[in-house]
């Protein structure tokens, strides 16, 4: 139903498909991100116990002042009081009008953040909302992302009269939802929008999270149903990997030997490999996806391995470029970003056969690829991939190839299972290879004790990230302290500027793609010695020579991303650190520096996030899934029961198969 429905002018209707709200369903599906509960109110006496949270005080109002700032803005200050005879400030920016409409020795009840100064032993709030009338704001506030432009309570009232348009059908049968205490689906948009009390809240965020996992894995066990656990590809021989072995420098990890021979003794025995290969960060998978390749070179079979950025695509074709170098095998690199003379040319040497090893990014699975006798599919970093992108690398194929995921984002066997069949064999690396050092993580305030810690690792020949969260400053009051790439560039320019033997180098997601690729490279042979970059580096990037990254405004990262940041460092046989910036004490800095464990990273990063976080808008990818099957543990095995029971039913499966036709959100 389009938004012209509603009566909102088209001015307003620009702004809405601008954010990607097309029609009235779109905006119901328009969460809030989070909640205002003003349902109690707080004496004053106790508001210095809520600083820096969002509180309702009732108040008499004291006096009224205006103050004329000399740049033209006015501060207008409210002072009120209550039974406990405690007094707060209540403050208006630029709002002269206040004083025309609260009057004094009248009662309001306020609402917003309030803020407790121990120095002076006072608290101050600046309100978001407020009136005379007390039960008026008394109540649960849902807060959006903000539409440009578009003020909030306009917004919540579109969404109202929306959510009047909008179709009460369920596609659950009245006994599903009993058999899963479920509210039905528009009232679960209802609570969203209009609660009553968080518990509301919680009620349709249970009913989304059954939505999702339910939908997600009908339709993944829907996939599996029609998959061959028998292989075609004939391993015969491997006369290269002996050879290819004792070229390593370092002897494989006891995990890495368990792992590689129980994959490689399946594919001898015809058995097609549907293999998970999880392992943290540095644990040295890569090298397993290197040697099955070759033992598929070796039978005469094509291997593709795809990664979710260029970058890391890069790096793993110069790595495998490198290890090749002394066998008869021919490695290609595609990206959207190979020049068309090249991908024709690479193109006609991948469906003549004469490519065995085909690396790269998306681009490995466009429509004018068309392989000789692909064998082997590996997704690295496989969380970044949807699930349909990796069947459709697999598709590539005449027969049913062998797929390996390689992930650094730990899940348990029975999500493993969820999100890639019950044929799925999960292969965890745990042990680091040897001669790895734990890494040192510690908080550092000061620029230049970062710096000085940079210089002497520089001295020692090593080599140092710096992570910021922004490419450039922002104006926005509430990111003026956070560093961005370029102050940060600019900084270490100055500081280094006496040490002439030191090179920095910059990156960011808005660097062209040569400029990038160029970057990386005199970073990866030690032409630079700084690397100062946002968190396009967080993945794959493996320089072994690297032993200190500094990351900016730490507080601003959640705890998975800076794990996965501090796995750039740490990939050699000397000391690494990890150095956290932040201005405060941070709990997820203390966490870091607790633990080096992913699978307690990822335990913690839920609990800071919660549930409600993966719902909606606010994630997309498979991520999404792994994460709402830890939040909902017990949910989740209920829902994995009854798809099976609805497969094992072929009158169950005709009702529900029209949930394949579902779009995962």
């Amino acid at each position: 139903m389009e938004l012209e429905k509603l009566g909102i002018p088209t001015q307003k209707v620009n702004q809405l498909i601008k954010t990607g709200i097309y029609d009235v369903a779109d905006l119901v599906k328009y969460l809030p991100r989070k909640y205002y509960d003003f349902t109690k109110t707080i004496p004053i006496i106790e508001a210095k116990k809520y600083d820096g949270e969002h509180i309702a005080v009732i108040g008499n109002v004291m006096d009224i002042k205006e103050t004329k700032l000399d740049n033209k803005r006015t501060i207008i200050n409210i002072r009120i009081t209550d039974h406990t005879k405690w007094r707060m400030n209540i403050t208006f920016f630029n709002q002269s009008y206040i004083k025309n409409i609260i009057k004094k020795d009248n009662q309001y009840i306020f609402c917003g953040k309030v803020k407790y100064s121990e120095e002076y032993n006072n608290v101050t709030m600046s309100p978001l909302f407020f009136s005379k009338d007390i039960h008026k704001f008394k109540k649960i506030v849902p807060v959006y992302k903000k539409i440009n432009r578009m003020d909030d309570t306009y917004l919540s009232d579109t969404i109202d009269k929306a959510l009047r348009l909008v179709s009460t059908d369920d596609y659950l049968e009245d006994n599903i939802r009993k058999e899963f205490g479920l509210v039905e689906e528009y009232d679960a948009f209802r609570l969203f929008h209009k609660p009553k009390t968080l518990g509301d809240v919680e009620k349709a965020r249970e009913r989304f999270a059954f939505d999702d996992l339910f939908i997600f894995n009908f339709q993944l066990k829907n996939r599996n149903r029609s998959k061959n656990n028998s292989s075609s590809f004939k391993i015969n021989g491997t006369p290269s990997l002996k050879p290819f072995y004792e070229s390593l420098p370092f002897d494989l990890t006891p995990d890495q030997k368990t792992v590689f021979k129980d994959i490689y003794g399946e594919m001898k025995q015809g058995i097609r490999q549907n293999c998970l290969v999880q392992g943290d960060v540095g644990t040295g998978k890569t090298i397993i996806a290197l040697m099955l390749m070759l033992v598929m070179a070796d039978n005469g079979y094509q291997s593709c391995l795809m990664a979710p950025r260029e970058s890391l695509a890069l790096q793993h074709y110069y790595d495998l470029k490198e290890k090749m170098k002394d066998f008869p095998y021919n490695v290609v690199f595609l990206s959207g970003n190979t020049k068309k003379s090249e991908k024709k040319k690479i193109l006609k040497q991948i469906e003549l056969g004469e490519a065995h090893f085909i690396v790269g990014t998306h681009a490995v699975f466009s429509k004018d690829v068309v392989y000789n006798n692909l064998a082997l599919t590996i997704a690295d970093e496989q969380h970044l991939f949807g699930v349909e992108q990796r069947n459709d690398l697999n598709k590539k194929s005449n027969e049913n190839p062998h797929a390996i995921v390689m992930s650094a984002t730990p899940i348990p066997r029975t999500m493993a299972m969820a999100l890639y069949g019950d044929s799925i064999k999960v292969q965890t690396i745990k042990t680091k290879p040897q001669g790895r050092k734990d890494i040192i993580t510690k908080v550092i305030h000061k620029d230049n004790e970062i710096y000085n810690l940079i210089k002497d690792e520089i001295i020692k020949g090593r080599q140092a990230y710096v992570v910021c969260p922004l490419i450039e400053d922002s104006e926005s009051e509430k990111m003026k302290e956070v560093e961005s790439v370029e102050s940060a560039y600019a900084n270490i320019v100055k500081y280094f500027k006496n040490d002439r033997n030191i090179k920095i180098s910059m990156i960011t997601g808005d660097t062209k793609p040569d400029e990038f690729n160029e970057e990386l490279r005199k970073f990866y042979n030690n032409e630079t010695q700084i690397l100062v970059s946002t968190t396009i580096i967080e993945v794959g990037i493996n320089v072994p020579n690297s032993t200190v990254i500094a990351i900016k405004n730490a507080e601003r990262f959640g705890l998975a991303q800076l794990h996965q940041l501090r796995g750039r460092v740490g990939r050699g046989s000397h000391q690494s650190y990890c150095i956290l910036q932040t201005p405060n004490e941070d709990k997820k800095c203390s966490i870091m520096c607790s633990t080096t464990d992913g699978f307690e990273i990822a335990r913690h990063d839920l609990e800071f996030r919660g549930p409600g976080d993966f719902l909606g808008t606010k994630q997309s990818g498979e991520n999404k899934y792994i994460a709402l099957m830890l939040a909902y543990e017990e949910l989740y095995k209920k829902i994995n029961n009854l798809t099976t029971r609805i497969y094992a039913d072929p009158n169950w499966y005709e009702e529900y198969s029209f949930i394949n036709d579902f779009e995962l959100r």
